[in-house]
């Protein structure tokens, strides 16, 4: 599955218990700083049993932060308000680093090669 690609997803998998995570996420924000780069997005499903404390507040999107760390290289075209599409992955060789892709039909293209990609954050809120 595609975020198998990041580390610390114990979270994300505790709440999914399982199910399938689609790869159809909202990039809602791209943070450069030195080298890193901070990525938050919304997923496209829900769980089937999120938290309680989700459901006691309506929160009806799942979002996520994630960190690449260790950036070599980043590039970014073409950014707009709708930022839906997908991540892709892949180690490059010999030096495995990390080549996370975000790609859309609008035309957004994010390229970062990294070191690693963490999930840092993962919340829930109440989208319209």
């Amino acid at each position: 599955m595609w975020i198998n690609n990041f580390q610390d997803i114990e979270g994300l998998e505790s709440i999914f218990k399982g199910e399938r995570i689609d790869n159809h996420i909202n990039l809602r924000s791209v943070i450069f700083e030195n080298s890193t780069v901070m990525l938050g997005f919304d997923l496209s499903n829900w769980p089937s049993t999120p938290p309680k404390k989700w459901t006691d507040q309506a929160f009806n999107t799942v979002h996520c932060q994630v960190v690449l760390a260790g950036c070599v290289e980043t590039d970014l075209k073409h950014w707009s308000p709708d930022n839906i599409g997908e991540f892709r992955f892949t180690k490059t060789e010999p030096d495995g680093l990390l080549s996370v892709k975000f790609v859309s039909k609008s035309g957004v293209y994010l390229s970062v090669t990294c070191i690693c990609a963490v999930l840092t954050k993962l919340s829930a809120y109440q989208n319209a």
